[in-house]
C-alpha cells in the first residue's frame, strides 16, 4: 500500500514585517536577527484574521492548484497551537465552511512538529481502514503568543497555514516512514506563560532549545532512514523544520546532506514550516522526481519525528 501526500496548498498572509520593521519597535537591527536566525522577514496576519481563516485559504488553495474534489475527503485533521477559541476545533470550522458534514474531524497540538504528526495519524487511519482520504491542515497565527516587547521571541515567528491530502497513490510524494515521539519534561524550555493581563506569550530557553533541536533532529534522521532500508548518502535532501538557519546548518553538517531553507522568508510559523518549505522546494525546482527527502521537526513539549519521502 502506497500512501503518501497529493498536492499542498498554502497560505501567508499579505502584511511583512522586514528585519528593520522591528528594528523600530524593540532594540535589535537586520544583522543581529539575521545572523543569529537566518530570518529576513516574517508574514502577520490581520488582527481580525484567525487561525481558521488561514486554514480555509490554504485548503481554497490546495482546491485550486489540484484536480481533487474536496467532497471525496472523509476525515479532517488540523495541527494548531493557535485556535482562537478553545473550541470548536479549527478542523471543526474549516468543515462547516467546505460543507463537507458527517465526517470525523479534530484538532492536534505537537506545536512546530506537528506535520510529521499528521502525517503519522493521517497514515495510521488509512492502513486501518477508518479513512481513504484524509485532509491534513497545519495552520498557526503565532503572532498571537509574541510579546512584541520582547527582542529574543519576537523576532523568531510568522503566521502561515497549509492544507494538504493524504490517500492511497499519492501524485507528489509517498510516505517511506514515519516516526514520532516526545518528552514532557521538557515542557519548561519552550512553552506559553499567562501574563497578568490574561494574555499567554512564547517563552523560550533559547540554548536548551537549539541543543536538544540539533541532537534530537540528528537522531531522528537516522533512525528514520535506518527503518526504511535508506543510508544517509542516499538522501537528496534535508527539509527540516524551519525554526532557525544555525539549528537546520549544525544539523545538516552532522548528517551530511544538503539542507532546503525558507526560513528567511517566513520566520518560525510552526507546524507550517514543512509543508510550506516542500511547497517552494518543488516550486523551485529544488525537489524532482525520485528524489528522497526528509524531514524532522521538534516542538514545544518536547515533540519531535521525522518523515523519509520519496518524491
Amino acid at each position: 500500500m502506497k500512501i503518501g501526500i497529493s498536492h499542498i496548498g498554502i497560505y501567508v498572509p499579505e502584511k511583512i514585517i522586514t528585519n528593520d520593521d522591528l528594528s523600530k519597535m524593540v532594540d535589535t537591527n537586520d544583522e543581529w536577527i539575521f545572523s543569529r536566525t537566518g530570518i529576513k522577514q516574517r508574514h502577520i496576519a490581520r488582527k481580525d484574521e484567525t487561525t481558521t481563516d488561514m486554514a480555509i485559504a490554504s485548503v481554497k488553495d490546495l482546491i485550486t492548484k489540484s484536480n481533487i474534489n474536496i467532497q471525496d475527503v472523509d476525515f479532517i485533521i488540523c495541527s494548531t497551537v493557535t485556535n482562537e477559541q478553545q473550541f470548536p476545533s479549527v478542523a471543526a470550522l474549516v468543515q462547516k465552511e467546505l460543507k463537507i458534514p458527517n465526517i470525523p474531524c479534530f484538532d492536534v497540538g505537537p506545536a512546530c512538529a506537528g506535520f510529521v504528526y499528521l502525517l503519522a495519524i493521517a497514515e495510521s487511519f488509512i492502513k486501518s481502514g477508518l479513512a481513504k482520504k484524509v485532509l491534513c491542515i497545519c495552520s498557526e497565527k503565532f503572532s498571537d503568543l509574541v510579546d512584541w516587547t520582547d527582542r529574543n521571541t519576537c523576532i523568531l515567528f510568522g503566521d502561515a497555514s497549509t492544507a494538504f491530502i493524504v490517500e492511497e497513490n499519492p501524485e507528489t510524494c509517498t510516505i517511506l516512514n514515519t516516526i514520532i515521539g516526545g518528552d514532557g519534561t521538557y515542557s519548561d524550555s519552550l512553552q506559553t506563560i499567562k501574563q497578568e493581563s490574561g494574555e499567554h506569550f512564547v517563552q523560550m530557553e533559547g540554548t536548551t532549545v537549539f541543543k536538544s533541536a540539533v541532537r534530537i533532529m540528528d537522531e531522528q534522521v537516522r533512525t528514520v532512514c535506518e527503518k526504511s532500508n535508506k543510508s544517509l548518502e542516499e538522501v537528496d535532501l534535508l527539509i527540516p523544520h524551519q525554526a532557525n538557519a544555525r539549528i537546520m546548518t549544525s544539523v545538516a553538517d552532522r548528517l551530511g546532506i544538503k539542507a532546503y531553507m525558507n526560513v528567511q522568508n517566513y520566520g518560525n510559523t510552526s507546524s507550517a514550516t514543512i509543508p510550506l518549505a516542500l511547497f517552494d522546494a518543488m516550486k523551485e525546482g529544488v525537489i524532482t522526481k525520485g528524489d528522497l527527502v526528509v524531514s524532522p521537526a521538534l516542538g514545544g513539549g518536547f515533540t519531535w519525528g521525522a518523515t523519509l519521502l520519496q518524491f
